[in-house]
């Protein structure tokens, strides 16, 4: 999975533009939750490798761990939103590949290395050049 679909979308939808009234006035969103796309892949794998991704603000390798097999993923990125070097806004990333086998996690990497590490972890590449081992 490439992007990650919203966890929830709103239960009505307007079809008109929602204008401004005079004055100060609240709205309320209610929100349902969206179709889980992963686990409904991974309930009809065949002989296809998943890999998802999971991006996590605490208990991170525990949540990533449980999503892995909760989902029935082959692979899961995790990436750590918790290093102020990486993440949204930024031009860095800092993931952990998982597998049931072995986790493998990078050091703050460029997006274009995160890419990267990521695809040659996939392919049962060598990763050294960005972990440093």
């Amino acid at each position: 999975m490439a992007a990650a679909v919203s966890d929830y979308r709103p239960v009505f939808r307007d079809t008109q533009k929602i204008k401004k009234q005079a004055g100060h006035q609240d709205i309320v969103l209610e929100l349902t939750e969206n179709p889980d796309i992963l686990a409904e892949l991974g309930r009809r794998k065949k002989q296809q490798v998943i890999c998802g991704f999971a991006m996590e603000t605490d208990n991170v390798l525990a949540n990533a761990k449980r999503k892995l097999l909760e989902k029935k993923c082959d692979y899961l990125v995790l990436n750590d939103l918790n290093d102020s070097d990486a993440g949204f806004q930024k031009d860095t990333n800092k993931v952990t590949v998982l597998s049931k086998a072995e986790s493998i996690a990078f050091p703050v990497l460029s997006k274009e290395e995160t890419a990267q590490a990521i695809l040659k972890t996939l392919i049962g590449e060598n990763t050294d050049e960005f972990t440093g081992r």
